[in-house]
């Protein structure tokens, strides 16, 4: 099988896995919010905002040291899967012990026992990352798909039955824990792998400066991610962050369902090309895709938030349609980075991203203590204009070291970027139309329907979108080809 049809194949798989995890996820967001309250939605991501970088350091970046490793050695891994354990083992034990202090620092002392209960987390991640490694470098997507997908589904189960029947935020802190229970059992059972008792190794030291680089990102982005949420449950209080935090959540399903899952995919495929004009039309192909599929998306969803969030969460949500906009703004420049970690990752450039990256994440927290004065909405801006700035930084000062051209990687953004704020604008304008009688489901409805025609009709008349309209369906036919 060539690289290509590995490449499509797995970018096919991978995503038609993730869009049946979207519907699960759309599932528990539509229940859950009508069983539980802001507030416990608040109080559980109170703990996560602290104590999810105990995932990061579990992982250490270990497992993309491997995954970009095709020639790795069976002993490596092990070696690696062993120290992924320690470090998880460690992680989960600081969670635990700084329970209490997280309660007070919040002033709510359910935060305590929610902390504790997750900490076991952190060492059933850590049990996975090798595990999940092993299938990615063996382009076995599908089963890794299948892993996802009854994870989700068990534990979206697990969770609107313990929510019905009075859990309350437990119902939250059982889902989560359910998840990566799930996964440990299945990843044993299909990876084809089991490791074996560490060896002294030199290559192992690589791996580790590797991890330590791409760890360090990682803390990077996860802190500055994860301060507005911290702020927010500090300064302003559990019912705005619960608020908050399910639009935060919503905005996030583009990334979470395409980008972050492609990564398994194309970091692997990408680190096998030594050739930069090769390189580069994969990254290229890669870029035009993620364009359309996730800046449509968030300009889309900008457009129709307010019925949109009325349907998924009903009443009782605030200006939850406002925060998930300006929320969603900034991810539109978050989904044109992707692709430029995938870059730094195969070209070893992750040092290089990380200092760029610390910069405009500083400045990030910044904008964002200024925006708690302002509340909610101020902190969403000031995440929004970070990751923009972000973005911009890495264009100027990384990518070009990649030996690639910004400006035809910028330059394929446009398109897709024009044609989609064309569409949104049109598809606003006519929500602003229609009557207050139609009701939310029958306005998302003919939204769509507009949405569907107006790009049917650049596609028809415009040649460079009819090209593009192309290339993407070729790449999906690849893919079921090659299945």
């Amino acid at each position: 099988m060539s690289l290509s049809t590995t490449a499509a194949r797995g970018a096919f798989t991978t995503v038609f896995g993730q869009w049946i995890k979207f519907a699960l996820q759309t599932l528990s967001i539509v229940a859950l919010a009508r069983i539980l309250t802001p507030d416990d939605f608040g109080v559980v991501a109170m703990v996560t905002a602290v104590s999810g970088i105990a995932t990061l350091l579990a992982d250490f970046g270990l497992s993309m040291a491997s995954l970009r490793d095709h020639l790795i050695s069976n002993q490596n891994k092990s070696n690696l899967f062993w120290i992924n354990l320690c470090i998880g083992a460690f992680a989960a034990a600081i969670v635990f012990i700084a329970a209490h202090p997280l309660s007070i620092f919040y002033d709510v002392p359910a935060v305590e026992g929610i902390a504790q209960a997750m900490a076991i987390i952190y060492i059933l991640q850590a049990f996975n990352a090798q595990f999940r490694a092993e299938l990615s470098r063996s382009f076995r997507f599908l089963t890794l798909a299948k892993i996802d997908i009854t994870a989700q589904a068990i534990a979206v189960t697990a969770a609107i039955i313990a929510g019905i029947m009075g859990a309350g935020y437990w119902a939250l802190v059982f889902q989560q824990v359910s998840i990566v229970t799930v996964q440990v059992v299945l990843l044993i059972l299909f990876a084809r792998w089991r490791p074996t008792w560490p060896k002294k190794d030199p290559n192992l030291k690589s791996y580790l400066r590797f991890g330590l680089k791409a760890s360090g990102l990682q803390f990077v982005n996860y802190f500055t991610s994860n301060v507005d949420s911290t702020l927010i449950g500090k300064f302003i209080g559990t019912q705005p962050l619960g608020i908050y935090n399910q639009a935060y959540q919503i905005f996030r399903v583009p990334l979470q369902q395409i980008a972050a899952p492609m990564t398994q995919v194309a970091v692997p495929i990408l680190s096998k090309i030594s050739d930069d004009t090769t390189f580069e039309k994969y990254v290229l192909r890669a870029q035009l895709i993620l364009s359309y599929l996730l800046i449509g998306s968030f300009i889309f969803a900008i457009s129709v938030a307010t019925p949109l969030l009325a349907i998924l969460l009903g009443p009782g949500w605030g200006n939850i349609s406002l925060v998930f906009s300006v929320l969603a703004i900034g991810g539109i420049f978050q989904a044109l980075g992707y692709v430029y970690y995938w870059i730094c990752l195969a070209r070893d450039l992750t040092a290089k991203q990380l200092k760029v990256g610390t910069i405009s994440r500083i400045l990030m927290v910044i904008f964002m203590l200024v925006g708690v004065k302002f509340g909610i909405l101020g902190v969403a801006a000031g995440g929004s204009l970070g990751l923009a700035l972000n973005w911009v930084l890495l264009s100027i000062f990384v990518i070009p070291h990649a030996r690639l051209s910004v400006l035809r990687m910028i330059g394929v953004t446009m398109r897709p970027m024009f044609l989609f704020l064309i569409i949104g604008a049109s598809v606003f304008a006519f929500l602003q139309w229609l009557p207050g009688s139609v009701t939310d489901v029958l306005r998302l409805t003919y939204c769509i329907l507009l949405a569907l025609t107006l790009m049917s009709l650049a596609v028809l008349t415009i040649p460079k979108f009819r090209i593009d309209f192309y290339l993407i369906i070729s790449t999906v036919k690849s893919a079921k080809q090659s299945r």
